[in-house]
This record gives C-alpha cells, sequence and structure tokens, in this order.
C-alpha cells in the first residue's frame, strides 16, 4: 500500500499542474505555428457549406462558430456533434484532449506501475480511446493524435520521474546521511511551512481552474 505525507503529495500536485501547463503552452503554440485546418472545416469547405479555409479562418471566433453552427443546422447534426464543431473552431494540430490525456495516462501510470503494475494498461487504453475518438468526430487527423500522444507522454515521463526519484525512491548516501540530511533541511523547511503549504495548495488550484477554463480550446 502506497501512503504519501502532505509533501508529497503536494509535490505530486505540483508535478501534474507543471506537466499539464506544459502541454497547454507546447499545443497553443505549435497551433499557431502550423495553423493546421480541422478535417471537419475541409469538409463543410468541399460541401461549400463554409467560406474557403483561409477565408474562414480570418474571421473572428465568434463568426466562425455562427458560420459552422448554420453549417450543422442545414446538416441536421445531432446536437452533441453540431455543440463539438460549433465551439472547435481553432486549429487541429495539435490535439490538445489527446496530449493532456496522454499526460494523465502516463503520469498516473508510471507512478502506479512503479508500486503494483496489475491493470496499468488500463490508463493508456484510455488514453488512446479518447485520441480515436478525436479522429471520428472529425476534429483531427491521425497524425495529431500520434504527434500529441507523443507529446504528452514526453511532459508525463519528465514530471512523473522528478517525483519518483524526489518521493517515492529517495537515496540517501550511506556515507554519513545525517550531513546530507542536515544540508537537505533548509531547503525543505519552507515547502512544509503554512505559507509554503498555502502557495504550493494555490498555485495548483490556479493551474486546475486555468485548463478547466480552456478545455474547449483543447
Amino acid at each position: 500500500k502506497l501512503t504519501l505525507d502532505h509533501t508529497a503529495l503536494l509535490a505530486l500536485a505540483g508535478a501534474l499542474f507543471a506537466a499539464l501547463a506544459s502541454d497547454w503552452i507546447i499545443k497553443s503554440l505549435i497551433k499557431q505555428l502550423t495553423e493546421e485546418p480541422r478535417p471537419y472545416l475541409i469538409w463543410l469547405e468541399s460541401q461549400a457549406l463554409i467560406p474557403a479555409i483561409q477565408q474562414f479562418y480570418a474571421g473572428s471566433s465568434a463568426l466562425r462558430s455562427e458560420q459552422v453552427h448554420a453549417a450543422t443546422q442545414l446538416l441536421a447534426l445531432p446536437a452533441w456533434l453540431g455543440h463539438h464543431w460549433q465551439t472547435e473552431v481553432n486549429y487541429a494540430f495539435p490535439s490538445g484532449h489527446s496530449i493532456a490525456a496522454m499526460s494523465l495516462a502516463q503520469f498516473f501510470g508510471l507512478i502506479w506501475l512503479a508500486r503494483a503494475p496489475a491493470g496499468v494498461w488500463l490508463l493508456p487504453l484510455w488514453a488512446i480511446g479518447i485520441g480515436l475518438s478525436r479522429t471520428l468526430i472529425g476534429m483531427h487527423w491521425p497524425l495529431d493524435v500520434l504527434a500529441s500522444a507523443l507529446l504528452g507522454s514526453l511532459t508525463a515521463l519528465v514530471a512523473a520521474r522528478w517525483w519518483l526519484h524526489h518521493y517515492l525512491f529517495v537515496r540517501i548516501p550511506l556515507v554519513r546521511p545525517d550531513r546530507w540530511l542536515a544540508r537537505l533541511l533548509p531547503l525543505v523547511r519552507p515547502l512544509c511551512s503554512a505559507p509554503g503549504l498555502l502557495a504550493i495548495a494555490l498555485a495548483s488550484l490556479l493551474g486546475i481552474v486555468l485548463v478547466a477554463r480552456q478545455w474547449d480550446a483543447f
């Protein structure tokens, strides 16, 4: 059974926040650099239901949403699919949903694997399912999902490895460990104080709120 103290739990939340924040920053930068249209928009353009793709993306986000909404009404699409199309009118590459899902799966999967390997395969399977669903509803090309899975795995690997090394598999020198611990204590003590714990908790909460507010943009 894995039991963690408050410091390790806060560090775990901080590492997860850092991974997800990195995902969001990487995703946003690459989208603006590549400007790859979403598959469903290419199809709507081929059906003459929206303007030419360059003209479409030149409009504001609100205008693009209105144009897609009008197209979904003409097509009589299911409400849930029309909502997805209407709210996600930015660029396709990479897939933010796939990056975040794979980051979560790999992050907790690596920690799970370190303590109890049984059943750990369920997490990447869940992430793969999310990536495939994004392709099936026309939000992303297969290459988008594949590249996003690799990016999410990379950020998760860095964050999980850092946490595992510092909080689960701490290496204490066998020769004179008291001196090593005495040097480490002043560095760790501020994190365990009330202001330190409050700052970490607020940073984690802010990260969760920011990711939640931007989730539709993924």
